[in-house]
């Protein structure tokens, strides 16, 4: 609510004309730093001048933006000060209950907080499990990982002939991942940040341009659109054959996702080792050397 009936204003010639239509006395050329006292209901919604308003929760009086307070009367219907505006009411495990179940989902977790990772199953899909997502998420527009399409957990429940062989290759070669992972200490080199998220990128010669190595090589079977398209014993000989090929001609480097994807796509999906090293000199924290083209220790 505003408790200051009039305030001065400095016109110039941006506001000048909306003044001057409100019926006050004000030059056409104003000088700098021209001072007018006007009602504080005729500023404009977003002016950046300071009112003083009373909080609608604790009746505070605060010195507020009129763009602050056109913001907090269209969004919340009402003005609350910072302090009164970050709180809110903590729900029941009803209410909590009921965020769920309006969803299409069971929740199973005892609700605290809209940060605590709940445990719920989607009724739709109940093959799927025991799922978890904080409250504040499911707010946001998250929930079942099914029924919000996330193609990486569908995968992942694929089986292996459902894949294509692309994609089926690129599951054969996750121990490989996790081993330089765990070697690089889950550390990305250009942002030094540590995260299990951290993904390993082919440094010199992309994963594609290894597959597509593997099968001209003319050594191993013959390359087959589908995962399908392999008999089960197939299926393993090519899983096993690929895996010791790619460690042989893979070098990986541990990225954040982000920094990842903006190498990407940057430079494309094929271009690696100097797209890379140019990537790493713009976007490196520290001095340090960049990766070594020819070395392939610890692959």
């Amino acid at each position: 609510m505003i408790v200051q009936e009039f305030v001065e204003v400095i016109v110039n010639n941006v506001n000048y004309q909306h003044y001057k239509s409100l019926g006050y006395s004000v030059e056409e050329y104003p000088k700098r730093n021209t001072l007018v006292q006007v009602k504080t209901s005729d500023l404009p919604e977003y002016s950046h001048t300071k009112i003083d308003c009373s909080c609608a929760i604790c009746g505070k009086v605060k010195l507020v933006a009129k763009a602050k307070l056109t913001r907090s009367l269209k969004s919340k219907g009402q003005y609350e000060c910072e302090s009164c505006g970050r709180t809110k009411p903590r729900l029941n495990q009803a209410q909590a209950e009921m965020e769920f179940n309006l969803r299409g989902l069971t929740l199973l977790s005892e609700y605290q907080n809209n940060k605590q990772r709940l445990t719920f199953v989607c009724k739709e899909h109940p093959e799927f499990g025991e799922q978890v997502i904080a409250l504040g998420d499911l707010k946001k527009g998250g929930g079942c990982k099914a029924c919000n399409r996330d193609t990486s957990w569908l995968y992942k429940l694929k089986p292996d002939a459902d894949l294509g062989t692309y994609h089926f290759l690129r599951r054969a070669i996750t121990p490989w991942r996790d081993t330089h992972k765990a070697l690089f200490n889950h550390i990305c080199l250009l942002s030094k940040k540590r995260s299990t998220k951290n993904h390993i990128h082919h440094f010199e010669d992309s994963f594609k341009e290894i597959m597509d190595s593997f099968f001209a090589s003319g050594k191993f079977l013959d390359y087959r659109p589908s995962a399908s398209d392999y008999s089960e014993q197939e299926l393993g000989e090519l899983r096993a054959s690929f895996y010791a090929y790619h460690n042989e001609h893979a070098i990986g480097i541990c990225v954040s996702p982000e920094i990842h994807q903006s190498f990407h796509s940057r430079y494309g999906k094929q271009e690696n080792a100097e797209g890379f090293i140019d990537f790493w000199k713009a976007n490196r924290k520290e001095p340090d050397e960049c990766p070594n083209q020819t070395s392939k220790t610890g692959h």
